[in-house]
């Protein structure tokens, strides 16, 4: 843990279960956050949907304002009621699947589109992004001939 607050900063704090054991809870905010899911996302396969979508959602997130006195200023209701809609997204993704979230989901689908590159859905269902409005089926193709080697 230490190596990790060392590199990419962060609260670590320590807490006792109910159980009587210690556990240790490392958490990470914004632009740091962010430089350590760039680092892992590559090795990630259950949580990559939810890494991509909060990489995404960090970039294109305005700076943070400071008043004279150096407090957050408020931020506007649209963009509030933006990241709660993001922030319900990453959290659904913990328990269902993007092409789940996709197909069920339609209050999320212009988040998923916003933040979730059509590029990476290959293994998704085309049908499910059709439906949602995510893309236009173009061309339907349908093999001549199939050739097997040995």
């Amino acid at each position: 843990m230490t190596y990790l607050m060392d590199k990419f900063g962060g609260n670590l704090s320590e807490q006792i279960t109910l159980s009587g054991r210690v556990k240790y809870n490392w958490q990470l905010n914004s632009d740091k956050a962010v430089s350590f899911l760039r680092k892992i996302e590559p090795y990630l396969i259950f949580k990559k949907d939810q890494a991509i979508i909060a990489i995404n959602w960090q970039k294109q997130r305005p700076p943070r304002i400071r008043d004279e006195r150096g407090r957050i200023c408020v931020k506007r209701k649209r963009t509030v009621d933006f990241d709660i809609k993001v922030s319900r997204l990453v959290k659904i993704l913990k328990h269902e699947d993007i092409n789940t979230v996709i197909e069920k989901r339609k209050d999320l689908i212009k988040i998923v589109a916003e933040f979730y590159p059509l590029a990476l859905l290959k293994g998704k269902s085309i049908e499910s992004c059709y439906n949602a409005g995510l893309s236009k089926k173009v061309a339907k193709l349908v093999p001549l001939a199939v050739i097997k080697g040995e």
